[in-house]
């Protein structure tokens, strides 16, 4: 078993500015290299599994062409796809590791280790925490675990080789987040996969919120040489951290503020809404909607976004399939949809398509700071550019305490609605599913006879509300308004 402890970190620190040292003189190339090749083997050794983390890039090259014999090949590299529950720590060797010259020679010039050196660790479902990994990111996993009110995971090195590194000196203050987003990823492994492109640093302090950490200079230089694109830091540290950014002209790495919130899950919400990567155009409808679970979980507005925008056509596919005979029937004749304006304006989308609707008619209150509002400019979209046909009715918001007389006018207007639907020459197709409100009991009480009325019913994701895909379908509540037949 390799043991990884201060005395071994202030060995490879010394290695490191060896190396570094060698590259900068420059002078008899050939002695040099040996020299490198000498170093970068030695500290193969010294670090087992973890050197393809803590090895500078030009370090790591050198090692494939020269050391290949040394490099497991069951090792995990930066930029391979990370198993669930992965949290990648940077931490910053005691006394840095900058090597000749000042900061801003941390990240480009030749070296044998990172800037910041990667604790790759793991999220595991049950068990205890790897007694071989160091005693301060042990006490920090229970301090995630407790601030995430989740004890069924332990932590571990992502690889399985067994490496020591209980006595290594290691400040894990700005390893909370890391771990923190590695746990929600581990919850939500059945969706969502780490990106191995994304970093996050920062603390949690004693007002339960998001603190700022040292080393921003070389966790920020370690994230450009392992080609990160997105990289989390505390709102205290974001105005240097975008200054550091300066120094390596190029915009691929992205800087994003860790909110200062009291609630862990705001905090944890934008790098989770990034993770995974969205798929692309033309993906297999499974992976979609697996992605809208995650999605629908992390953020509900984005999750219902997305539904809107990738899945509710195949949604209108999947409920003509299983509409029943008299349903299919009735979409064949094209009715009038009669619906009422929600927040959840798809679900107007979904029986105008699945019925074949030749119009709409839409209730909704008249108040201008309505949230139902904004749902309505969906629609307009659609009846531009799909040429579907709305029709709105507004009524006057009703609250609670409304009068016998207040309710009494939904009730009339209702009825004239109806009336004036009565010689569209098409059957009338009312769809009760956006609410049970004093509108959707007015069209039931007030509909002609031969008035059909539905109701969406569908499983929702797991800790949602919110629709699981694929499970939706119309149920005819006409079936259950039918008069029982009088026994003779």
């Amino acid at each position: 078993m390799i043991k990884l402890d201060r005395h071994t970190l202030e060995y490879l620190l010394e290695l490191d500015k060896v190396y570094a040292a060698t590259a900068a003189e420059g002078t008899n190339a050939q002695a040099g290299e040996a020299t490198k090749k000498m170093l970068v083997a030695e500290a193969i050794r010294r670090l087992g599994p973890l050197a393809p983390w803590w090895l500078h890039p030009e370090a790591l090259k050198l090692a494939r062409q020269h050391c290949r014999d040394l490099l497991h090949p069951r090792w995990i590299y930066p930029g391979d796809r990370l198993k669930p529950g992965t949290a990648l720590v940077l931490v910053v060797p005691p006394h840095g590791n900058s090597g000749p010259g000042t900061p801003d020679s941390f990240s480009l010039s030749p070296r044998l280790l990172l800037p910041a050196v990667v604790l790759p660790l793991r999220w595991m479902e049950g068990g205890k925490h790897s007694s071989f990994l160091p005693n301060s990111l042990i006490q920090m996993a229970d301090q995630v675990a407790e601030a995430l009110k989740e004890d069924r995971y332990s932590l571990h090195w992502l690889f399985e080789s067994q490496l020591d590194a209980r006595d290594l000196p290691c400040s894990a203050d700005s390893a909370f987040v890391p771990l923190a987003l590695g746990l929600r990823l581990a919850q939500y492994a059945q969706y969502a996969a780490p990106d191995p492109f994304t970093w996050s640093t920062g603390a949690w302090d004693k007002n339960n919120e998001v603190d700022e950490v040292d080393g921003i200079s070389q966790k920020l230089a370690t994230c450009v040489l392992l080609r990160g694109k997105q990289f989390f830091v505390p709102t205290l540290n974001y105005s240097q951290a975008l200054e550091e950014a300066k120094r390596y002209s190029q915009d691929q790495l992205q800087i994003h503020a860790l909110p200062v919130e009291k609630d862990l899950n705001k905090v944890l919400g934008n790098p989770l809404k990034k993770l995974p990567v969205p798929p692309l155009p033309g993906a297999d409808r499974k992976e979609i909607v697996d992605y809208y679970r995650y999605q629908i979980r992390v953020d509900r507005k984005e999750g219902d976004k997305y539904y809107l925008e990738n899945l509710l056509d195949g949604s209108v596919e999947h409920c003509k399939h299983h509409l029943s005979g008299s349903l299919r029937e009735l979409a064949s004749q094209r009715p009038v949809l009669v619906s009422i304006l929600s927040k959840n304006h798809g679900l107007i989308y979904l029986a105008y398509k699945v019925f074949n609707a030749s119009r709409a008619v839409i209730l909704m209150t008249s108040k201008e700071d309505d949230p139902y509002q904004g749902a309505k400019s969906y629609l307009e979209k659609w009846q531009s550019q799909q040429g579907m046909q709305f029709h709105w009715h507004e009524f006057p918001e009703l609250v609670r305490g409304a009068t016998e007389v207040e309710v009494e006018q939904v009730f009339q207007k209702v009825e004239r609605i109806y009336g004036e639907l009565r010689d569209a020459g098409r059957p009338v197709l009312v769809d009760h599913t956006p609410g049970f409100r004093t509108f959707s009991l007015a069209l039931m009480v007030k509909a002609p006879p031969d008035v059909r009325h539905v109701y969406l019913t569908h499983r929702t994701v797991e800790k949602s509300l919110a629709v699981d895909p694929g499970t939706e379908c119309y149920i005819d509540l006409n079936r259950f308004l039918e008069a029982p037949t009088e026994e003779p």
